[in-house]
């Protein structure tokens, strides 16, 4: 099986449903901030040096993939920046907000996933399971969000943690860029 292909952005989809109260005036433009191929952080630096603004007037809710086709919510303190359309990304402006987006705003993600060279038996199993999906959800424990990014020396500091190695997940935690 294949999940999240790097060349087919449309095969894991993630869409951020938030709820920050927009407003015609406010300290904070909101904006949706759709990306492929970027991490959110990477994207924020690069709208960083194109307004020439620092870092710090940007925020999120949640760290979206960086493989995958993603949308989501920002806000950048300060006056309105123009929209951007580039092809791995764009910006549009929604309204203005008292506050910066925080995660307290995101009510849930909506994922669209496609599997691709499943076998026919797990293709039947996971058929079978729909009905639970539905009405439980999909449990999502070993993803970079719950155990970290991983580092390319280090591994993954949710890892070390798990197996009982905590010198080494503190390093891995303080060292990692």
């Amino acid at each position: 099986m294949k999940l999240k292909t790097q060349y087919q952005p449309d095969d894991y989809v993630v869409r951020e449903n938030a709820e920050l109260p927009l407003k015609d005036k406010g300290a904070f433009g909101v904006y949706v901030l759709e990306k492929y191929g970027w991490s959110t952080v990477n994207v924020l630096r690069e709208l960083s040096e194109r307004f020439s603004l620092p870092l710090r007037v940007f925020a999120y809710g949640g760290k979206k993939d960086k493989i995958g086709l993603t949308t989501q919510v920002i806000t950048i303190e300060g006056p309105r920046v123009p929209d951007i359309r580039t092809k791995d990304f764009f910006i549009k402006f929604l309204g203005f907000a008292d506050e910066p987006m925080s995660r307290d705003y995101i009510k849930s993600n909506q994922f669209e996933i496609t599997l691709r060279n499943l076998s026919a038996e797990s293709s039947e199993k996971a058929s079978s399971e729909l009905e639970d999906v539905k009405l439980f959800g999909f449990p999502n424990f070993f993803d970079n969000q719950r155990f970290g990014s991983y580092d390319l020396l280090q591994g993954f500091f949710g890892e070390k943690i798990l197996k009982g190695h905590l010198n080494g997940a503190v390093k891995t935690h303080l060292t990692s860029v």
